[in-house]
């Protein structure tokens, strides 16, 4: 154990606690029987031992003393610390379990259940024979959506020596444990592995004699038809065809559904590459003029002809004349009419294409259709009048996504959209309905005509027929919030507060108001408006913590530390709502950004532990963290394992992808450190820092024309954000290489 390797150190480090620089007394042997008092010319020499310790063995230390620390933290009232000093040991040491199987009974006692259930989670992807604990473990995961995390779980309890082998003797439990781990793969998307699972479970069920219960067979089973057609879906899925077909037929042996079969047996022979037989199996399908499951045929259909007819616009015409056919046979069949109406929109055959939707019942997909089309045939009446109904309903145009795009793309046919809306609107008053002036608004805003957007909300809300008047005022204010017009956004939101309107409880409007009011740079109104919202929702945390990121974003700084302080201290005992932890969480953040601002960097790092301290894989303090280490050269392996941390949980993120571009760098492992920064510098708008990052590493790998284009990018960034003393230093690299470029 690592403890035993460090014990000696530990026992002379204890007694150097208070000060890493105190020594130990020297004391020279006096000949006489009694030592001579020492001078003050005669005090110890500092200790210094014969081969400094690596970052390892320093972290190591460091651990064994937290754990100390904790077990001496006998009290209940010190237990809360003992539970942060363990935590740390742990994260200084992540190798030793045994500082896990302390903390986690400690959380636990503590009730703090989630905090617990995190460190948990940890020790049991560590090392756990426990299939029970590692299934509940997996459980929670899954309550959690975290469904990755949960299968590497149940994959571990499957793996527990001595348990797979009697999955196929007498093991119910290893039977649901595939079960489960299937259903979690198919959320996952991985077909391959949920089928290896749903093999065993249906092995299981079928071996004579059935170790299964009745009870067990009954939960494995469910309804049993649904479940057969489960399988057969994955099976499908995974390219396994003839497990697939024995499935679909179990399925309709159990309950018969002959139109259901004929177009999986289809599937599973297009699936096989057998296009006749799967074309004839459609056939079967569409002769016993189903309306269940039409849409998949056609789809199949389409999908086989395409594969038939190299020429994709022969093969296009060829599945109109198929559908068209198919419809003089059944006319009555919507998923077919649909399908077709469908290919004739594609084939640009747009006219005969609305006749068709127009036969069929309103959906989602029709009207999103329709919208288009009539934006195509530039009838901005029509338009509007199709789109609103549904945009009021969701306060958006997500099902418009579309169309909204072109027509803010197409500035003609917005310049007509909004001519027709004001003629409309001025000569008869109210001739538009709430809707469609409803949807001319957010076609105007997501177009980012802002003055028209404007006109058309306050014509709206002037017409007082109107419902939903805090819908669309919430839909007006935030939509300009997003557009960054937060001058704009204030207005709307501080008529919401004048009508007294609640949205989302009675402090919702002033919360909404102070988020505008200070992104407008106008904190001294911000302020009054937070604080009202506090008043009316006394306890809201996320109100509370609004106030801290007003006066951090006036860089009010030490005003911020006192609100942020504030707000710790009132709530840091309630481990009882998650949604207060994740509140104090970013409070803490906050709080470490706040202290590098005042340029303490062991507060700065403080606050970051404790943020690990209950949350140990937090992104973004382990990149903060990290980052701040390789920054200043401190601690790099530990500083290189967070940022490698932070870039597994969010690789997308490239501001972590530049810590960890970094972090390589300060441990001399530069082609690594070029690819994460590369990656980091891919936004076209990336900051001077990064950038500057980046001519580093090429002046590194010495590339002087790389490493200049870099520093170039990085001066014109912190120029243009007005940072002259980084300008200045950026400039001072760009002179130094421009000898080194060829002309």
């Amino acid at each position: 154990m690592r403890f035993c390797k460090v014990l000696l150190p530990l026992c002379i480090w204890a007694l150097t606690l208070a000060d890493s620089h105190r020594v130990f007394a020297q004391l020279e042997p006096q000949p006489s029987d009694s030592p001579a008092p020492l001078s003050l010319t005669e005090l110890p020499q500092p200790f210094t031992p014969r081969q400094p310790r690596s970052e390892g063995e320093q972290d190591r230390l460091t651990s064994a003393t937290h754990y100390l620390q904790a077990r001496l933290l006998t009290r209940p009232a010190d237990r809360a610390a003992a539970l942060r000093h363990f935590e740390r040991a742990w994260r200084y040491d992540p190798e030793q379990a045994k500082i896990l199987a302390e903390l986690v009974p400690l959380a636990f006692e503590l009730q703090r259940g989630d905090e617990a259930a995190r460190y948990a989670v940890i020790a049991a992807e560590i090392d756990s024979k426990d299939v029970t604990l590692l299934v509940r473990l997996a459980e929670y995961l899954t309550q959690q959506h975290d469904y990755a995390r949960a299968l590497r779980l149940y994959e571990q309890a499957l793996a527990v020596p001595g348990r797979e082998s009697l999955a196929r003797t007498n093991d119910p439990a290893i039977t649901h444990l595939h079960d489960a781990a299937a259903r979690l793969y198919i959320l996952q998307g991985d077909h391959a592995a949920a089928a290896a699972h749903f093999e065993k479970v249906q092995w299981a069920l079928d071996f004579t004699p059935s170790w299964l219960s009745a009870a067990d067979r009954r939960k494995l089973l469910g309804k049993p038809h649904e479940t057969y057609q489960l399988w057969g879906e994955c099976y499908l899925q995974a390219l396994r065809y003839d497990e697939a077909a024995a499935a679909f037929k179990k399925s309709h042996d159990l309950q018969a559904d002959l139109p259901l079969l004929a177009i999986k047996l289809a599937q599973v022979e297009a699936g096989k590459g057998n296009n006749a037989t799967a074309l004839a199996k459609l056939d079967e399908f569409f002769a016993l003029k189903s309306t269940a499951h039409s849409d998949e045929g056609c789809t199949l259909l389409g999908d086989l002809i395409r594969r038939e007819t190299a020429d994709q616009k022969q093969a296009h015409a060829k599945l109109v004349e198929r559908l068209q056919q198919l419809r003089q046979y059944d006319s009555v069949n919507a998923g077919i009419t649909l399908a077709l109406a469908d290919a004739l929109f594609e084939a640009d055959r747009i006219e005969e294409a609305e006749k068709l939707y127009a036969t069929q019942p309103t959906s989602a997909h029709s009207i999103a259709r329709f919208a288009e089309i009539y934006r195509q045939q530039g009838k901005v009446e029509k338009l509007l009048s199709t789109i609103g109904e549904s945009a009021l309903e969701t306060s958006s145009l997500d099902l418009f996504s579309e169309t909204s795009a072109k027509v803010a793309a197409d500035k003609p046919f917005l310049a007509k959209l909004i001519a027709t809306v004001r003629r409309r609107e001025k000569a008869e008053r109210g001739s538009l309905g709430s809707t469609e002036l409803f949807a001319a608004a957010l076609l105007a805003l997501e177009a980012k005509e802002f003055a028209a957007a404007d006109e058309f909300f306050e014509s709206l809300l002037a017409s007082g027929s109107l419902v939903k008047r805090k819908q669309i005022f919430l839909a007006w204010g935030m939509g300009l919030f997003q557009a960054d017009q937060h001058a704009r956004a204030a207005k709307v939101f501080q008529q919401i507060v004048d009508e007294k309107l609640e949205i989302g409880g009675p402090g919702g409007a002033h919360y909404y108001l102070a988020g505008a009011l200070a992104m407008d740079n106008r904190p001294d109104e911000a302020l009054p408006a937070i604080k009202l919202a506090i008043h009316a929702e006394p306890g809201k945390t996320r109100y509370e913590g609004r106030l801290g990121w007003i006066l951090y974003h006036a860089k009010r700084y030490a005003d911020a530390e006192r609100a942020y302080r504030e707000l710790l201290a009132t709530y840091d005992a309630s481990h009882h709502n998650e949604a207060i932890r994740q509140t104090l969480q970013n409070a803490r953040l906050m709080l470490s950004n706040i202290a590098l601002q005042q340029d303490d960097f062991p507060a700065a790092v403080e606050w970051l532990e404790q943020v690990l301290d209950e949350f140990p894989e937090d992104a973004s303090a382990l990149n903060d963290l990290g980052y701040l280490w390789a920054e200043r050269g401190l601690h790099p392996e530990r500083a290189l394992r967070m940022t490698q941390q932070a870039v597994a949980a969010q690789p997308e993120n490239l501001a972590y992808r530049d810590s960890l571009g970094w972090a390589y760098y300060q441990v001399g492992r530069y082609d690594e450190a070029l690819r994460e920064l590369l990656l980091a510098t891919s936004d076209p708008e990336s900051d001077g820092v990064v950038l500057d990052h980046l001519g580093d590493i090429h002046s590194k790998l010495d590339q002087p024309d790389l490493a200049l284009a870099a520093y170039r990018r990085s001066l014109a960034a912190f120029q243009k954000s007005g940072d002259t003393k980084k300008a200045a230093l950026v400039e001072f690299k760009v002179q130094g290489l421009k000898f080194k470029v060829k002309p």
